[in-house]
């Protein structure tokens, strides 16, 4: 399907030029040359998709507030070139010089994977031949940046996936290996303030299990921490703990373990310091993954054929979106404690006596999480409204969606591309803008499907856009 906002420019007959990369790169180093030297060193841009709107630039500040700040607030994200580009003020973002030039080299290393301004596929931070090279070059030396502009969309994947190149651990912080030892997971929440054997010991820690979980379809456990860093919310910290198809064996099952079993996947939710979520997936010794394994759950958003990988954090946010950001937890150890059975009890953990054991659980299952649920969910929605300009969750998650569809689901139509290639043009002009590139020789297999009426992937695409460009505007050097 063809967005409402690209549908609405292609129904004029009359041909028409728009900006490609080649002006963006312009525009982009006019900005930068105004700013002092050592500001600029610190900025990078983003560049609009033909279809750009408020719901898109609402989903790019999102992201570049999920994903990248580290500030306690929400950063309001900066519009340049008469609103057509976004600034990126690392400066702004991410406070801590140490910490900045992490991600910046995260940021940067998204060249080499770029479709839009750089040749992909090679290794390498290549500059793409369509662009003006004089100021492609002049960006990269006045950023000090190997990557200096991306297309906002092709970014927002990047940066909310940890598949296929997405780099959302490396740009949030979140470290595989962390330093000193540690489990990534320890590690992960140190970073909110909460230390998990502590909070134990203190019974800090509240649970709920779940008979038949409606994200997986097996029993399911959820944990609540607090953390120390609630600024705009309460600094909770979510765990879900789920296990795999086959896994039958009582250990292994968290009813008859309320206390201790064996968990084979884990996703953590935690609240960060400006009010939106950070997302975590980690194995049953806490090392970090990058997707959850297709025998615990799976991606229910991701339609049919396409593979229905569930990674952070762009299949939480969509998952979770519709319902406010947390998910109803309901607490069937409670629900069958009020209907007098003795189902308090515990086969995992030896370490306590019967007597600590039946207190430590009272104290773990007897409440619920609604209320704290509720509060979570008013925090999260602050947050959100704070940083899109008053979307609700379930609208954020359903424009990250749309991103992530259009990457990787939708086709790319010969009237998109030829939009996205600077010509805006009615489906009767289509073979007449195509014909000098079919007299010019062979035939890349990907145009030549456009060339003939045939929708392709855009991840096809996104291969041969350099080489589209030059063709179709004549800006070969």
């Amino acid at each position: 399907m063809i967005p409402i906002a690209l549908a609405l420019v292609l129904a004029s007959p009359a041909a028409e030029r728009v900006a490609t990369p080649r002006e963006f790169v312009v525009e982009a180093l006019a900005d930068a040359l105004q700013l002092d030297p050592t500001v600029a060193r610190d900025v990078r841009y983003l560049s609009p998709s033909p279809w750009w709107n408020e719901l898109e630039a609402a989903v790019v500040d999102y992201t570049i507030n999920a994903a990248i700040a580290t500030a306690g607030y929400i950063v309001p994200i900066e519009r340049t070139a008469g609103g057509r580009l976004v600034r990126l003020d690392f400066a702004r973002l991410v406070p801590e010089l140490k910490a900045r030039e992490r991600v910046l080299a995260v940021f940067d290393s998204l060249a080499a994977l770029d479709p839009y301004y750089h040749v992909p596929g090679v290794g390498a931070a290549l500059l793409g031949p369509h662009l003006d090279q004089a100021a492609a070059l002049k960006l990269l030396e006045v950023t000090g940046s190997s990557g200096g502009i991306y297309r906002a969309d092709w970014f927002v994947v990047k940066a909310l996936t940890t598949l296929d190149g997405g780099v959302y651990y490396s740009l949030r912080g979140i470290a595989r290996t962390p330093a000193g030892g540690a489990s990534a997971q320890v590690a992960f929440f140190s970073q909110f303030g909460l230390d998990e054997q502590l909070a134990k010991r203190l019974d800090g820690d509240q649970r709920v299990a779940i008979l038949l979980s409606g994200v997986t379809g097996k029993p399911r456990r959820v944990d609540r921490y607090q953390g120390l860093v609630g600024r705009h919310n309460t600094g909770a910290v979510w765990i879900t703990r789920d296990i795999r198809d086959g896994d039958l064996d009582v250990d292994q099952h968290p009813f008859y373990n309320l206390l201790a079993f064996d968990d084979a996947a884990r996703e953590v939710i935690a609240e960060m310091p400006n009010g939106l979520h950070a997302f975590a997936l980690f194995d049953d010794r806490g090392a970090l993954i990058d997707s959850v394994p297709d025998d615990v759950a799976r991606d229910h958003r991701v339609p049919a054929p396409f593979s229905a990988r569930l990674q952070p954090a762009i299949g939480c946010v969509r998952c979770h979106g519709p319902t406010g950001g947390l998910i109803d937890a309901p607490n069937d150890v409670k629900r069958l404690l009020a209907g007098r059975l003795n189902v308090i009890d515990d086969e995992g953990d030896t370490s306590l006596d019967r007597d600590q054991a039946v207190a430590r659980l009272v104290g773990l299952y007897s409440g619920d999480f609604r209320r704290r649920l509720d509060l979570g969910r008013a925090d999260y929605a602050e947050a959100v409204a704070r940083c899109t300009g008053g979307l609700e969750v379930a609208e954020l998650s359903a424009g990250v969606a749309l991103f992530y569809g259009r990457e990787f689901y939708q086709l790319v139509t010969p009237r998109q591309a030829a939009a996205e290639c600077g010509h805006l043009v009615a489906e009767d002009d289509l073979p007449a803008l195509f014909e000098p590139y079919k007299r010019a020789g062979p035939v890349d297999f990907t145009i030549g499907a456009l060339m003939l009426g045939q929708p392709v992937r855009r991840l096809d695409y996104q291969r041969v856009f350099a080489d589209l460009v030059l063709e179709l505007t004549d800006t070969r050097p």
